[in-house]
């Protein structure tokens, strides 16, 4: 396979480079078109977006004896680089047919707690979460800055702003699977230069002062190549998946036609539905799976952040996320893919349901 000149040019850049760590001049530029692409004031680079979520929950004061406040809805991706920290977590329901916080719930697990520095949010499958103006409030009233946990959400917005910046710092992944891929890769965003400086220092094993805890989280300038070379066609890229998605949500059978809640413009990383028949929905994921469409729950084990046995001493009954996790169903909507042919082998899974 042919790779652009654009790719071969940058990456030609990171192996002259006489220092292609995560030092080099290239990594410092990516950061500078990150921000610019995003409409952020700073970007860090990280080497994954767990790194971004585990140097961002620190650089706001997580640690043992504090405790992060997140959708049950979170999956484990979410979940490790915070229970890394040393943090507890205190989960909250999700709203109905929605991966985003409750905010009357959040406002009853805040009660009475001191020891929060930060909630964290996430827009799973590329949605912007719907009534997330509400949940910034009651944060912002009693002081905890938000986490955006925004590794499926490249380009989708609010109201023209980002996901990812709608609240104090964004964090993504860039992953292979990802929107915007490198490989392997993430970073966060702020408007906080600050906070941006304590999230850089705590990837760069704390610039070794001896003093503070620090992570060897940096990207190489390979990462920084791959990214520069993309971000270019990340705007295209997202303008194709939302029309591909429209194409395959009109042909998917009328049974499948019910997305997930949410408010502005997805990127649609999957298209979303919602099948309230538990056996089912089984059924569908398997059948799926036999067309060659693996699904989150057959792919990466997806369920509630409640249910697995590292989050069981935190555990709390949230029926929204229990829902949300058992009824949703994920189909592709990658641009390379024949929106009719993915519909044919939806509707065929369906049938078999």
């Amino acid at each position: 396979m042919s790779r652009p000149p654009s790719e071969i040019a940058f990456l030609t850049r990171a192996l002259n480079d006489p220092d292609p760590s995560g030092r080099s001049q290239l990594v410092a530029e990516y950061e500078s078109v990150l921000a610019r692409t995003f409409n952020a004031p700073s970007a860090v680079a990280l080497n994954s977006g767990s790194a971004a979520l585990e140097a961002s929950a620190t650089a706001l004061g997580a640690r043992p004896g504090t405790s992060i406040v997140v959708s049950a809805a979170a999956p484990l991706p979410t979940l490790m680089p915070l229970i890394a920290t040393g943090a507890d977590l205190v989960f909250v329901d999700c709203l109905p047919d929605s991966p985003g916080m409750d905010p009357d719930d959040l406002d009853r697990q805040l009660a009475g707690r001191s020891d929060i520095p930060a909630a964290v949010e996430v827009a799973l499958w590329g949605y912007p979460l719907p009534q997330q103006s509400k949940v910034l409030d009651v944060l912002e009233a009693r002081g905890i800055p938000l986490i955006e946990d925004a590794s499926h959400a490249h380009g989708a917005r609010v109201d023209g702003r980002n996901v990812g910046t709608l609240g104090t710092v964004g964090c993504f992944s860039t992953h292979r699977m990802k929107l915007l891929s490198t490989g392997e890769g993430g970073f966060a965003l702020t408007a906080d230069p600050a906070l941006a400086e304590k999230i850089r220092h705590y990837a760069r094993i704390a610039n070794l002062d001896g003093v503070s805890l620090g992570r060897n989280f940096k990207p190489s300038a390979f990462t920084a190549a791959i990214g520069l070379a993309r971000l270019g066609s990340l705007h295209a890229v997202v303008d194709a998946r939302r029309q591909r998605a429209q194409e395959l949500l009109s042909l998917v059978p009328a049974g499948l036609s019910r997305q997930i809640n949410f408010v502005g413009e997805p990127n649609y990383y999957n298209v979303v539905v919602l099948v309230d028949d538990l056996r089912r929905t089984e059924r569908l994921h398997a059948a799926l799976n036999d067309a060659g469409i693996t699904t989150d729950p057959v792919r990466f084990r997806y369920k509630p952040g409640t249910d697995h046995p590292i989050t069981q001493k935190w555990a709390r009954q949230c029926a929204n996320a229990r829902h949300l996790a058992t009824a949703a169903v994920q189909l592709p909507v990658d641009p390379g893919r024949n929106a009719g042919e993915t519909a044919d082998l939806v509707a065929c899974a369906w049938e078999r349901s």
